[in-house]
């Protein structure tokens, strides 16, 4: 059950990184075609609280529901080929 629960968090956390990654790019795109000035700062400041809310919202909601029904949907296809 341990080696279930780290290969469902492992591919979370991969996931997870991809994700900021992607974001960091979509960041440096943004100043090379918009710049770093005053529109870009207020682009930013006002982005940032929605994206911590939805970053923090989808962080719990995966860690409450999706990793628990990942798991046992592996463990049931693991007894099944078992068999």
């Amino acid at each position: 059950m341990k080696k279930g629960i780290f290969k469902t968090l492992s591919m979370v956390f991969i996931i997870t990184a991809v994700s900021k990654v992607l974001g960091l790019l979509r960041d440096i795109v943004f100043a090379k075609y918009y710049g770093t000035g005053l529109d870009a700062t207020a682009y930013f400041a006002a982005i940032k609280i929605p994206t911590q809310i939805v970053d923090i919202v989808l962080s719990s909601s995966i860690v409450s529901t999706f990793i628990p029904v990942f798991n046992e949907i592996m463990q049931k296809k693991r007894q099944r080929e078992c068999q």
